[in-house]
């Protein structure tokens, strides 16, 4: 009879053992969050590429207030930055997470892009324009910096146009319209044999509306 009480003391030990520790096991239930060695992916939500961005009203000085939104796969709890250019100059980068909001100026060409802190993972690089001014119905086209590389033994001048209601897009060289033009992932783009030294590259953009913008460059400066 005492064997028999022990055998069955071991027994109730050992299923007591089992369960306290199906009770502290949580790691199937909480996974740790994904280690520095994990890789992420940033996607950027909007606003969109190429495009005008919606708002979410004005500030009362004339400026717009713009919300920013991204994914990131898997998903990762760390902080933001995003990154901003403003007509082609650097703008202070802040710290932001999914559906945070800045304030950005009217009729401006924005370029922007997430990092993650701490982390060597980015996202790709979005361009975009805000509205015109609140109260007006239109603004002129925007220009972005017009950019002259060598490309097959000719040179490829490219540049981004952004307009609500673009109509057309003209390249000049020294006083002389070239053509043809095409895009290649939003940019126009437009293919020249040679160009002179100090050549004067002008762009001219207009829309339905009457606007007309210009943006001007010599060759090698």
């Amino acid at each position: 009879m005492g064997r028999l009480n022990i055998a069955i003391s071991v027994l109730v030990l050992a299923y007591l053992v089992m369960g306290c520790e199906g009770a502290f096991d949580t790691n199937d239930e909480n996974p740790d969050p994904i280690g520095m060695d994990t890789p992420i992916q940033i996607t950027l939500l909007e606003p969109p590429n190429l495009l005008e961005c919606l708002t979410q009203g004005d500030d009362g000085f004339g400026n717009w207030v713009v919300e920013f939104n991204w994914s990131v796969t898997p998903e990762f709890d760390g902080n933001f930055t995003i990154v901003l250019t403003e007509n082609g100059n650097p703008a202070p980068s802040e710290s932001l997470s999914p559906g945070g909001v800045l304030t950005l100026s009217p009729n401006t060409l924005y370029t922007w892009q997430i990092q993650a802190d701490g982390r060597e993972e980015e996202s790709e690089i979005f361009t975009f324009v805000t509205p015109a001014p609140p109260g007006d119905s239109t603004a002129p086209p925007v220009i972005s910096t017009i950019l002259v590389t060598e490309n097959g033994g000719g040179y490829r001048i490219s540049c981004t146009v952004l307009d609500s209601d673009l109509n057309e897009v003209q390249l000049f060289v020294d006083g002389s319209p070239i053509g043809p033009i095409y895009t290649e992932q939003g940019e126009q783009v437009w293919q020249v044999n040679d160009l002179a030294p100090n050549a004067e590259i002008r762009v001219v953009a207009t829309d339905n509306s009457g606007h007309t913008t210009e943006q001007v460059r010599r060759f090698g400066s």
